[in-house]
């Protein structure tokens, strides 16, 4: 029983507490140990504009001006992390209800990778002018493909009652072919170099098929 007025915790009722102390002491150990790197720097001009400071030297030229900043622990690597991660974020989310409820999902990397897929597949005719229309369209078909593959797999589970661990294996495999064939092991990419449409701003769709290999291989 606790002692009244002293503060104790117990690890066991958040097991979850480790994994945060872990990545709390990696990141103030890239942080301390990183070292500094020069960044670019930038004003606004009064137009609203954002362009490449510039100072004079000591032979009075005009030379682009940087600031010193910790290789982790900056902004730029800050938001990098950010966006790299936020698939995996947004994935984590759904597994969370799924393994709440007593379920698992093994092919849901392999529905990452093959939605995002048709996502750019779709996209790919459209090159960096589609505009509005063609991002929505996207969008539209990315998040139809990952629910009519989800829909799918309830379907199985349910029609055959085979646990979900069988049954998403098997699917895992399937969505991973698909994409696989549909961009015969090449990148996206390499049919639009960038599609600079503001709802992503300024994705690669190089992601898209590596998430055929890259992402579903996680999820295996």
């Amino acid at each position: 029983m606790p002692t009244p007025g002293k503060f104790e915790f117990d690890f066991s009722k958040y097991p979850e507490s480790g994994l945060v102390i872990i990545i709390v002491v990696l990141g103030l150990v890239l942080a301390v140990f990183g070292g500094s790197v020069q960044m670019p720097r930038f004003e606004t001009t009064p137009e609203g504009k954002r362009q490449r400071a510039l100072v004079t030297n000591t032979e009075g030229q005009q030379v682009p001006a940087f600031d010193s900043a910790n290789k982790f622990f900056n902004a730029a690597t800050i938001v990098q992390i950010a966006k790299d991660t936020s698939f995996f974020a947004i994935m984590a989310v759904g597994m969370t209800v799924v393994i709440i409820t007593g379920g698992i999902d093994l092919s849901v990397g392999a529905i990452y990778a093959l939605a995002s897929v048709c996502g750019a597949l779709v996209l790919s005719p459209y090159g960096p002018s589609g505009g509005g229309v063609a991002t929505v369209l996207g969008i539209i078909v990315t998040v139809g493909v990952a629910t009519l593959l989800g829909f799918f797999n309830g379907a199985m589970i349910t029609t055959f009652r085979v646990h979900p661990f069988i049954i998403t294996l098997g699917t895992m495999a399937i969505y991973r072919g698909i994409a696989f064939v549909q961009t015969g092991g090449q990148s996206v990419a390499a049919r639009v170099v960038q599609v600079d449409v503001r709802l992503l701003h300024r994705s690669t769709w190089r992601r898209s098929s590596h998430g055929a290999s890259g992402c579903s291989h996680r999820s295996g």
